[in-house]
């Protein structure tokens, strides 16, 4: 696009600021694309080096505002840390790589979830497993997708959908393999509810080849489970050794148990309970991609981080200016591991699968080592820490790493809103509560933001934002790790003064 030509794109690079376009119809400078007509909204994000613009990231969804804010500031935290990235020469051929491979499995993912909103709205069996054989080999480019559906009083897996010609006439024909079959890797599937992949089908002695399928050279089977009943097999086959990587493995895993609900969904359930489980499912894809995307960050990143820890350990000989870069490099990795993992502990928490190891605990053990850690970061800071406790603090049932946790997370915020003054850790015992105070003397939170302070992706003092960075989930991962715990957190504060986060355990009952 030439940069002087009026779009969404050239707004982005000439602002220097994101573009969000709920309806593009609205959007006098919106540039349609004939190959994406389905276009209603958009998400432009400039990537930025210093001042200078250097390229965007663009976003287009079907649905007319999409982005909402959650949304807008996963892609801001995107595009800056690509662009820090992009920043640092040494790596910028190992973030190439990293970034083609993300872009494949989010690519993946993608297509993964379209599928299985598909699913939902399909209530006929033999219609969404078409569907799903064709839009797999479609997506993904494979040489053949078949979905066996499991005949449990005939014993039989019998072929009830598959794609292109070849898929037809496998259908007519009734094709079937016995459950009990000894050398068949679908029926084996079936049995262990093990995924099986086949890298080689000629070095495999339990592959079945198929006529018709002259050209297979490796063969996934996937289990279709629920609960625990087997419901049948989707088996993908490609004209290539070795074709499936770990990512698609992965993804088609999941997406098998996406097809293997919407069956039993399309047979058993009322179509009001049908809505309810789509967006239950639409709600778990959600945190589920923020997992896996988490996940494939931190591949990369530790890789990152680990080769910088080492120049910094003088493995290499590095002049002054380029430690510094590194020591740079190390420490910004370290943040966006941080944020990484909030993301996904609050991708655990929203879909309910976080769990906590509770066990007895003794509180001043944690309050000594979330001190330590406190004193070390604050060294030659105008800050003055101070901690009080009150002397055999009763016990706590609860996860000692997630109680670590919690107190780190009020701590580090009190740092980061407060350039001078002092930061205070207080705990007492209080009727059947044991009570932990972080007080600082920092910028402070002003009213008007209170009822935010514990949303996700929210930083309530709009200026310091940049300076005080994070993903703005530190909190809102806070909250919930004290509910869980069955405790409370309150905040008091006055800009200007400072904050008080209090947070209330209930001590351990007497045995």
């Amino acid at each position: 696009i030439p940069l002087d030509q009026p779009a969404l794109v050239t707004r982005a690079i000439h602002s220097g600021e994101p573009v969000l376009v709920a309806d593009v119809n609205q959007a006098e400078d919106w540039l349609p694309n004939p190959l994406l007509p389905d276009t209603r909204s958009e998400l432009v994000v400039p990537l930025k080096v210093g001042d200078e613009v250097v390229g965007v990231l663009d976003a287009q969804d079907r649905e007319p505002g999409r982005f909402v804010p959650h949304v807008v500031a996963l892609f801001q935290t995107m595009t800056d840390q690509i662009a820090f990235l992009f920043e640092n020469s040494e790596l910028v051929e190992r973030v190439t790589e990293q970034t083609q491979t993300l872009t494949i499995f989010t690519d993946q993912l993608r297509s993964a979830a379209d599928i299985a909103r598909r699913l939902g709205g399909i209530l006929d069996p033999e219609q969404l497993l078409q569907q799903v054989v064709e839009l797999i080999r479609n997506r993904f480019g494979f040489y053949h997708v078949h979905i066996y559906m499991l005949d449990e009083a005939a014993g039989r897996l019998i072929v009830r959908a598959g794609s292109g010609e070849v898929g037809r006439v496998l259908r007519e024909r009734g094709h079937s393999i016995p459950l009990d079959a000894p050398k068949s890797l679908v029926a084996r599937t079936a049995r262990d509810r093990e995924t099986l992949l086949v890298e080689d089908t000629s070095l495999e002695s339990d592959f079945m080849p198929n006529p018709l399928l002259p050209q297979t050279r490796s063969s996934m089977s996937v289990p279709l489970v629920v609960g625990d009943r087997v419901l049948g097999v989707l088996n993908i086959q490609d004209d290539q050794p070795g074709r499936f990587t770990e990512t698609e493995l992965d993804t088609l895993t999941s997406l098998a148990g996406q097809i293997a609900t919407a069956l039993q969904n399309a047979a058993y359930v009322e179509e009001i309970e049908r809505a309810a489980e789509e967006l239950r499912e639409m709600d778990r894809l959600k945190n589920e991609f923020m997992a896996n995307m988490s996940h494939e960050l931190r591949t990369p990143l530790n890789s990152i981080i680990g080769y910088a820890e080492l120049m910094l350990m003088g493995v290499s000989d590095i002049d002054p200016e380029t430690l510094e870069d590194v020591q740079a490099i190390y420490s910004n990795g370290q943040h966006l591991l941080t944020m990484i993992n909030d993301i996904l502990d609050m991708a655990k928490i929203e879909a309910g699968s976080l769990v906590l190891n509770l066990e007895s605990v003794q509180i001043a053990p944690l309050i000594d080592e979330v001190s330590a850690k406190a004193v070390e970061r604050l060294e030659g800071k105008p800050i003055e820490w101070a901690v009080e406790a009150e002397p055999d603090l009763p016990p706590i049932q609860a996860d000692p790493l997630r109680i670590g946790q919690i107190f780190n997370n009020l701590v580090t915020n009190a740092e980061k809103f407060t350039e001078e003054g002092a930061i205070s850790l207080r705990a007492r015992a209080e009727d059947s509560w044991v009570c932990i105070e972080i007080q600082d003397t920092g910028i402070g939170i002003a009213e008007s933001d209170m009822d935010k302070v514990f949303d996700r992706f929210q930083q309530v003092d709009s200026s310091s934002t940049r300076t005080a960075g994070g993903a703005g989930l530190g909190l809102a991962i806070t909250r919930r790790l004290v509910e869980l715990h069955g405790g409370e957190i309150e905040v008091q504060s006055q800009p200007g003064e400072g904050s008080t986060f209090t947070v209330r355990l209930p001590v351990e009952a007497s045995k």
